[in-house]
């Protein structure tokens, strides 16, 4: 991207920030856990695609998961719409891990358990791939299990509130060396 060699500089520090590892007093490598989302705003037309565009190929050859969003002013009514659908492909990537996918299961259900497959379900689709299976309501008597427990509704402030608890969870259990 012609003249945008400041923010592409900007965008490469702050990934080099976030995976840079460090020397303890042994000499061991410490691993940063500094975590941090990039969100590139500006007037239509200035060439935040491009921008975009330009640093994807570089995290994706050093082995990062990238994933990117744009805000369609035709979706107004839905604020969230580039966050929820960068974090839907997120998960969909997730999701086609197949050597990985037992874990990230067992991990991403943990976090957000019922409560987010009822929170995030309807929102992110992709996310229903990365929790456990629904299991079946009755148990090896044949006997039916009591339903799993009902998510309070909320609005407003608080219902903004959960979506980025529930997705910072999500982040968490998966965005780490040990994943």
């Amino acid at each position: 991207c012609y003249g945008r060699e400041k923010e592409i500089e900007e965008i490469m520090q702050a990934y080099y920030r976030t995976t840079d590892t460090s020397k303890d007093a042994t000499g061991a490598a410490v691993l940063n856990s500094l975590r941090e989302v990039v969100l590139v705003s500006g007037d239509s037309g200035t060439g935040k695609s491009c921008l975009v565009q330009s640093v994807s190929s570089r995290f994706v050859g050093s082995g990062a998961c990238f994933v990117s969003g744009k805000f369609d002013a035709m979706l107004q009514p839905k604020p969230l719409s580039a966050i929820v659908s960068s974090v839907n492909k997120y998960c969909a990537i997730l999701a086609h891990e197949d050597e990985r996918i037992a874990t990230v299961r067992r991990a991403v259900s943990s976090a957000i358990g019922s409560e987010g497959r009822a929170v995030l379900g309807g929102l992110i689709p992709n996310i229903v791939d990365l929790l456990d299976p629904v299991e079946d309501r009755c148990n090896s008597s044949g006997a039916v299990t009591p339903p799993p427990p009902l998510v309070t509704s909320v609005n407003g402030v608080e219902a903004l509130r959960r979506l980025v608890f529930m997705i910072r969870a999500l982040f968490r259990v998966t965005c780490s060396r040990s994943y």
